[in-house]
């Protein structure tokens, strides 16, 4: 006789959605995955939290190939203030004749960043940790995030030496919006292309898209004598178009994971969050 395999379904994992995984990405899940989630139970959690504003620099910098000149694309810090008068105006759709003065003031693109790290629980005495990195990425009804072109962009989270990731374990969502249809996708992957002290993956922003939600989580252990947990949140895009391929290698120096990003030209890159935990 065969015996029936139990997979445990999303109603037995409510705290999932915490580490960014709705009940349709759970649904897609191969089998291996599921049983690595069966048991989540989120006990102690700290987070840190960037905002940012792209902005042009002032002075160009650049010439390309066709001798066009080019005015590279910054991440600019703001404050957390700044980010959500902004995102509340969008998302009300408000109109009102200020904007029309002073045009600027909801024009552009905005990005926040949240990286997290999760005690998620005790099984058997092996203490299971959770990386999640939440990038979010908005722009008003005039603009596209990805402009009249799509784009190249990064996610990626890091760990330091004595956090062990847990292979199979990485899973990245992206939920974007069609400005033209208002429609929202989601796009899964389960498998991270860049895997060292921590996994990054690479994703696309399609021309006009007004929001574009992209959520990575990992589960990890830790050594028995580390003292502090280090979770470190990368992020950022190309500001042009290219074919080529991108690389990612998240790597380790004294003061915590170091990361390099391949191709660096037109790269525009956040500061790096990072999220602090004493181990359970």
């Amino acid at each position: 006789m065969f015996q029936q395999l139990q997979v445990k379904t999303f109603l037995n994992n409510p705290e999932l959605e915490r580490l960014g995984i709705s009940e349709e990405t759970y649904s897609q899940f191969p089998l291996e995955k599921k049983e690595l989630y069966a048991d989540i139970h989120i006990m102690d959690s700290a987070s840190d939290t960037k905002y940012f504003k792209v902005e042009q620099l002032s002075t160009p910098n650049n010439i390309n190939e066709d001798s066009e000149t080019i005015v590279p694309e910054v991440l600019v810090e703001i404050s957390e203030q700044e980010y959500e008068v902004v995102k509340e105006r969008i998302e009300s759709g408000n109109k009102d004749e200020s904007r029309l003065v002073n045009p600027d003031e909801e024009s552009g693109t905005w990005h926040k960043m949240t990286t997290e790290v999760l005690y998620v629980d005790n099984s058997g005495g092996l203490k299971r940790y959770s990386l999640v990195n939440k990038v979010e990425i908005i722009t008003n009804e005039l603009d596209q995030v990805g402009g009249t072109t799509s784009h190249k962009a990064y996610i990626a989270g890091g760990l330091n030496s004595l956090c062990s990731p847990i292979s199979g374990s990485e899973v990245m969502t992206k939920w974007q919006t069609n400005t033209l249809t208002g429609q929202t996708d989601r796009f899964d992957e389960f498998t991270a292309p860049f895997k060292n002290q921590g996994y990054g993956f690479d994703f696309g922003i399609s021309a006009f898209s007004t929001k574009c939600d992209v959520t990575m989580t990992f589960l990890f252990t830790t050594l028995q004598d580390i003292n502090i947990i280090d979770a470190y949140g990368f992020c950022g895009y190309w500001d042009r178009a290219f074919t080529g391929s991108v690389g990612i290698d998240i790597g380790m120096e004294i003061n915590g994971p170091s990361i390099s990003i391949t191709p660096t030209t037109y790269l525009v890159k956040a500061n790096d969050t990072h999220a602090q935990m004493l181990p359970a």
